[in-house]
């Protein structure tokens, strides 16, 4: 805040508020929070979540409109730039590769 010197630092710092008044002034995350926040974050994990995707999912993805749409997208445009290039690596840098 452009004092003379860090000296006017513990003036911010209020005993009856309990937390950093220049951080709150500046609307800054307090670093206390923040760590607290961080260090308790699996607290809030749903333990009954699936971690993985079942097989019966896998099924449905894969016969998917749009998923099937965006395969075949892919396979034809690796394709494309196999029959122009030889190889996707010598297709870096172009414009077919970008797209």
């Amino acid at each position: 805040m452009n004092h003379r010197d860090a000296g006017i630092f513990p003036a911010y710092l209020n005993e009856r508020v309990g937390c950093d008044v220049q951080v709150a002034l500046l609307r800054r995350p307090w670093a206390d929070a923040l760590t607290k926040a961080a260090s308790h974050m699996s607290r809030y994990i749903e333990p009954r979540a699936p971690t993985e995707v079942t097989e019966p999912e896998v099924d449905t993805l894969k016969t998917h409109p749009h998923i099937v749409k965006l395969r075949q997208l892919r396979d034809s445009s690796s394709q494309a730039l196999r029959d122009e290039y030889g190889t996707i690596t010598k297709a870096t840098g172009t414009e077919m590769y970008e797209i």
